[in-house]
């Protein structure tokens, strides 16, 4: 009888140690993933912005720098693209003198 005992308690202490350790792994692999799913949010951020700053960029170079239609497009960054669609040519032009002389007469 006392053999069966600690047979017994020798394996739920097994099976307990057992469970903890894979337990403890699970939680591990979960807090890694937490942190890679924050990175790539903070990533998708950032190139968010870096392209926001982009266009209003790009907005003030097609409206010579007014501070109103900067100040309109940074409020409501969804009139930001039909306002900078409505100089798309004029823009293209400003860009093609920064191209290579060889890329100059190339239009797609």
């Amino acid at each position: 009888m006392l053999f069966t005992a600690a047979l017994t308690s020798a394996t739920l202490l097994v099976v307990r140690h057992s469970a903890q350790a894979l337990v403890q792994r699970q939680i591990e692999q979960d807090a890694r993933n937490a942190v890679l799913t924050i990175q790539g949010v903070q990533h998708q951020r950032e190139m968010m912005l870096s392209r926001r700053a982009d266009l209003l960029a790009t907005l003030a170079y097609v409206r010579n720098g007014d501070a109103t239609t900067i100040k309109d497009a940074s409020q409501n960054p969804g009139n930001s693209a039909i306002a900078t669609s409505e100089h798309t040519e004029e823009l293209a032009a400003h860009q093609i003198e920064f191209l290579p002389a060889e890329d100059q007469g190339v239009r797609c």
